[in-house]
């Protein structure tokens, strides 16, 4: 049998090759199929659909949980009164230190911070 893979792997091109035709097989199959009959053939296509939006999502929260200045650090405070929970304790210094300080988000002035642990 192992002869036979390497034969057909010869002829085909290899593993990848081999792959990459079959992709495009399905996709002319799936083109020129009536959509009764495509239900087996959409299930790859969901996993990936799925792969996608979780890499979205995954995305989402490590925008959620980033520092909207530096957009590297996690956040960590919080500033008040306009409860925005948007810079990291490094950048909370430098929008200090502007006078007035004011809010990244929304630009109301800022009267104090809280330290939040995520």
């Amino acid at each position: 049998m192992y002869s036979v893979q390497r034969l057909l792997r010869w002829l085909v091109g290899g593993d990848e090759e081999i792959t990459r035709r079959a992709e495009s097989i399905r996709q002319v199959i799936e083109v020129f199929s009536p959509r009764g009959q495509r239900q087996n053939q959409d299930q790859p296509v969901r996993r990936r659909s799925t792969s996608s939006i979780l890499s979205a999502a995954e995305q989402a929260n490590n925008e959620r949980v980033q520092c909207c200045i530096c957009i590297y650090r996690e956040k960590s405070v919080l500033l008040r009164p306009c409860n925005h929970l948007c810079l990291c304790e490094t950048c909370l210094q430098a929008v200090l230190n502007v006078s007035p300080p004011r809010c990244p988000i929304c630009r109301e002035l800022i009267h104090s911070h809280l330290n939040v642990f995520l």
